[in-house]
């Protein structure tokens, strides 16, 4: 299982997004891999049981994320591969 932390890391260190925007966007990836279904509540609910916050915080958080409109879409998903193209090739 893949820790927050690890994904967290991996995006703060790539992207054009402002680095709150960049660890929310790390801790909705988190979240949906191991909870894929797409619903803020669901998605909100999932991370608050991985960080010490209520689901409410969660959900708030998820929400003002996905409807915040001062997020470029585009610059979201360069980010979100940005980082797997500047990574080093696994070795075998």
């Amino acid at each position: 299982m893949i820790s927050l932390g690890s994904i967290t890391e991996f995006f703060t260190n790539t992207g054009q997004l402002r680095l709150s925007q960049r660890k929310t966007l790390a801790a909705l990836v988190w979240a949906v891999l191991y909870e894929p279904l797409l619903g803020i509540a669901k998605i909100g609910r999932h991370l608050a049981m991985a960080n010490t916050t209520t689901a409410k915080h969660a959900i708030q958080r998820v929400d003002r994320f996905v409807g915040n409109l001062r997020i470029n879409m585009e610059v979201a998903q360069g980010d979100l591969f940005a980082g797997w193209s500047a990574r080093p090739p696994a070795s075998s």
